[in-house]
């Protein structure tokens, strides 16, 4: 209902905060509820919903937009998220034992599980043991990159397909969608896998590489056919760190403070993800094009590149 760009604004930073109690809570609920070796496959299949709705959104979305004008499709979009919001009340609980529909041996596996992982988590509960350790602060920085390169990079990428690339407006949000649905693949394999082998970082810092190999070719292709594909290559490996970040920040904070922690790295982490649209507006505007600003956040994830290796030689 704004009527004005300061109105829109307010109305996007409300919409922030509502979104930021997301990671605590979820972070909290992963904890409370899953084994250390079932933790990734729980991240990635909850964080999955960053992916499953684009893949559903973003074609249906635009269309809209074109057809009848933006502020219908926000109109759609609050509808569902009041939808999500009764689904949330009478489904979720805060640990099994408070939930209607888990019987005696769901509750025995789960509890069992989160037993053993207490004992992994000597010494990982006070938020103030967890601040001092430093692993802690390399897996936000790990995340704040990675937040950096997925804003910078999903802001422009439709404008830069439709602009630099000559692809259709609808066309690009369609390429969108089949990244994010290409995304949601990626995302449980890798958390099937890194359960299995416990080598998050591995997989953390090869999605990073990814990321770099994909927006450099993706920038200097020629073809337009292959810059889509590149682009649906590149969004699906986006997202895929961020679950898998989360899930080893398990090893550092037990579930007694896994919301408090949670929400300190979550605010710390968007705090650094809002460069990253700056970022590839202000290089971008300066060089006149695209390709300085990507160019720019490049370096953030070489900086997750680098960090991955280090956490790899601790065993992450």
């Amino acid at each position: 209902m704004a009527e004005s760009v300061s109105a829109l604004l307010w109305s996007r930073s409300i919409l922030g905060i509502s979104e930021g109690v997301l990671y605590p809570i979820a972070l909290t609920l992963t904890a409370k509820w899953f084994p250390s070796n079932e933790q990734a496959k729980a991240q990635a299949l909850w964080f999955n919903g960053n992916s499953l709705g684009p893949v559903i959104g973003l074609p249906i979305i635009a269309m809209v937009a074109e057809s009848y004008g933006w502020r219908e499709s926000y109109y759609a979009l609050a509808a569902i998220s009041l939808f999500s919001l009764i689904m949330f009340w009478a489904m979720v609980r805060n640990s099994p034992s408070h939930h209607y529909a888990v019987n005696t041996t769901e509750k025995e596996y789960i509890e069992k599980g989160v037993a053993t992982n207490k004992k992994e988590l000597a010494g990982t509960g006070e938020v103030k043991a967890v601040l001092k350790n430093p692993v802690f602060w390399v897996l936000t920085t790990v995340y704040g990159c990675i937040s950096i390169g997925f804003f910078g990079i999903s802001t422009f990428l439709p404008s830069y397909l439709t602009e630099v690339k000559g692809i259709p407006f609808v066309q690009s949000a369609f390429v969108n969608a089949a990244g994010y649905g290409l995304a949601i693949l990626v995302q449980m394999g890798s958390g099937f896998l890194s359960d299995r082998y416990m080598k998050r970082a591995v997989f953390v810092g090869g999605a990073s590489a990814c990321i770099i190999l994909f927006l450099l070719m993706s920038m200097f292709t020629a073809s337009a056919l292959m810059a889509q594909i590149l682009s649906i290559l590149l969004i699906s490996v986006l997202l895929m760190p961020a679950a898998l970040t989360m899930t080893m920040l398990h090893k550092v904070a037990s579930p007694q403070v896994m919301g408090r922690i949670g929400g300190i790295f979550g605010s710390i982490s968007y705090a650094l993800a809002a460069i990253g649209p700056m970022v590839v507006g202000a290089v971008s505007q300066m060089t006149g094009s695209f390709t300085g600003g990507f160019l720019a956040l490049m370096s953030f994830i070489l900086i997750s590149l680098i960090l991955c290796l280090g956490l790899m030689r601790k065993g992450y």
